[in-house]
């Protein structure tokens, strides 16, 4: 999403994105940051977290990543949106069935 707009963060945060489903997170960071982590490091920064070291979220989110490229996600970006616009026309209709006012839009 941030190659979309032109961007490059320091930090990305990922979650089922990545795992199939599965809980999971991952924090990718810019490589001086990203030191910061390392065991070596002084002062010891810990990276805590619910699922880390699960190893089925973990088999399923390398399983994921080996096959995910820019192509799919863009595939899933545009399957997103559609589905996003879907919805909204969808509540938007049961709205305007109640004249309530729904907002904001995708």
């Amino acid at each position: 999403m941030a190659a979309a707009y032109g961007l490059q963060p320091d930090i990305v945060c990922l979650g089922k994105y990545i795992g199939g489903g599965l809980p999971i997170g991952a924090v990718a960071l810019r490589r001086g940051l990203a030191k910061c982590f390392a065991p070596d490091h002084r002062p010891r920064l810990g990276h805590g977290g619910t699922f880390n070291g699960n190893p089925l979220s973990m088999t399923a989110g390398c399983a994921a990543l080996r096959d995910f490229g820019r192509d799919r996600a863009a595939d899933l970006d545009a399957a997103t949106a559609m589905l996003c616009q879907e919805l909204t026309s969808g509540i938007q209709l049961q709205a305007d069935d109640q004249r309530f006012s729904w907002g904001p839009r995708c």
